[in-house]
């Protein structure tokens, strides 16, 4: 109350104003769920149409939070919507009207749009809260998963595997042939095998081994945890041993198979390719042969879209597929999946098994390239988007295949256009032999159907910090992951 109208006032009509004023506001904090001052009247916020801009009615999160349900009297809520808005004949419900309506600032034509507006603004505010609430929890757990994500920590000048190792199991010098000079390294199902036919249709290219794509010593893809200064049993130390043992037969081989396949005296240098995708096998055999002048590309791919085509693509033994394997370790049409048990166990995170093969999926995408990097510098990898790969984009000036071109230093018009052209080893066809046509995400194991909306936009909040990663560690950037912090999307 300003000094004008202080004066004048007697001690018992300051105290008598006093109380009214404190009324008034405790009215309108009960009617509104915030403070007087922060109320405005509903329709100056309505747009052209009449009806109420619930754009505008968002406000601030932390201040969202803060506010309760705007809320309207029961004897004015139970007339909302109909054709007249009776007045109410209770002398107190008429005071409590009047006083309601002045805080509105409701005029005697529009009462019943104002309570109605009212009441749309109060709901607003109630799903705008709940969704910044589900929003921040999931951006929380997002946070806490990057962490987890621990895997090849304990690889650093050695690895682990290899120490200690006897001599007449340490690598001779022709061994050396036996890596690849470039090599895809994943990640799976981002399109290493469409980029595999790729490169490998180029004359300057000649595969590691013609017969096969993925060259890979044998070394489990789930063994990410190894560390020198962890103790080791005698059972883990035979186990050592016997994957030294695998890998000196493995690179052996590998380089007497290169020497048969080589080109001949006097012919054009070639560069070499292998497509192995098992990155724990790779870091094997790099920290194990040391090879200098290697390069490596790695893929990405949309989060939410490698997620589904994983779990589709993959078999889940012990916890969701009993049989009806492939040979490979697919999934066969006998085995059924739908969008909705995966939006669970996506939701579940590490609380269920299929939750937790997931997260382990979802770090392999950070330690895979970090571990990468370490080994041989940013300098010596190329990091791809598997969506620069669809066949309208691949030859756009600056697109994939002049990227790969200038990283191997070959020539980018020797590609073959029917293979850049075509899309293979996707949908629901399986092996580089097989065509996909049509893209689709409506994978057959699923019964036909595509992943649920509401799944993606989960997918990109449980994945925010990795993306975010990926695009200031690696130059990866998917805008819709990374802006998922502020989608009103329903989750």
């Amino acid at each position: 109350m300003s000094d004008s109208r202080c004066r004048g006032l007697s001690p018992k009509n300051l105290l008598l104003a006093c109380l009214v004023a404190a009324m008034t506001l405790s009215i309108g904090h009960s009617f509104f769920g915030f403070r007087y001052e922060e109320a405005r009247p509903c329709w100056l916020e309505s747009d052209r149409t009449g009806g109420p801009n619930l754009t505008t009615l968002q406000g601030d999160n932390d201040a969202d939070e803060d506010r309760a349900n705007l809320a309207v009297p029961v004897f004015v809520s139970e007339s909302i919507g109909g054709s007249d808005l009776p007045l109410p004949t209770d002398p107190h419900d008429q005071n409590q009207l009047e006083k309601l309506l002045s805080l509105l600032r409701c005029s005697g034509t529009d009462t019943e749009d104002c309570f109605r507006f009212a009441r749309l603004a109060g709901e607003a505010r109630e799903a705008r809260r709940l969704h910044t609430q589900n929003q921040r929890r999931f951006l929380q757990d997002s946070l806490a998963g990057s962490k987890q994500c621990s895997g090849f920590s304990g690889i650093r000048d050695q690895h682990p595997d290899l120490v200690p190792m006897p001599d007449w199991l340490r690598p001779r010098p022709y061994f050396q042939d036996a890596f690849a000079d470039l090599s895809i390294v994943g990640l799976p199902k981002t399109g290493t095998t469409q980029l595999y036919e790729i490169l490998g249709s180029h004359p300057s290219m000649i595969r590691l081994n013609p017969l096969r794509k993925e060259n890979c010593a044998v070394y489990p893809r789930t063994r990410r945890d190894v560390s020198l200064d962890a103790p080791t049993s005698e059972a883990e130390e035979t186990e050592k041993r016997q994957l030294q043992t695998n890998l000196y037969s493995f690179v052996k081989s590998m380089a007497a198979s290169r020497s048969l396949h080589a080109k001949p005296r006097g012919a054009a240098p070639a560069v070499t390719l292998n497509g192995c995708v098992n990155f724990a096998s790779v870091a094997f055999t790099w920290y194990y042969l040391r090879p200098v002048d290697r390069k490596f590309i790695l893929l990405f791919r949309d989060p939410a879209d490698w997620m589904w085509s994983s779990w589709n693509f993959f078999d889940q033994r012990g916890h969701l597929d009993k049989g009806g394997l492939g040979s490979h370790g697919w999934v066969t049409k006998r085995n059924y999946r739908s969008p909705e048990l995966f939006h669970e166990l996506i939701a579940s995170r590490s609380k269920t098994l299929g939750g937790q093969w997931l997260v382990k999926w979802r770090c392999r995408s950070l330690e895979d390239p970090r571990l990468l990097v370490r080994m041989v510098g940013n300098r010596s990898v190329l990091f791809l988007k598997n969506e620069d790969l669809v066949p309208s984009r691949i030859t756009l000036e600056g697109g994939l295949l002049d990227k790969v071109s200038a990283f191997a230093g070959i020539d980018p018009t020797k590609f073959d256009p029917n293979t850049y052209s075509q899309v293979m080893n996707c949908n629901n066809q399986k092996g580089f032999r097989s065509k996909c046509g049509n893209m689709t995400t409506a994978y057959k194991v699923s019964g036909g159907r595509s992943l649920l909306p509401e799944t993606r936009v989960l997918i990109y909040l449980q994945f925010w910090e990795i993306c975010n990663i990926w695009a200031v560690e690696f130059g990866i950037a998917y805008r819709d992951c990374l802006d998922a912090a502020n989608s009103t999307a329903p989750i």
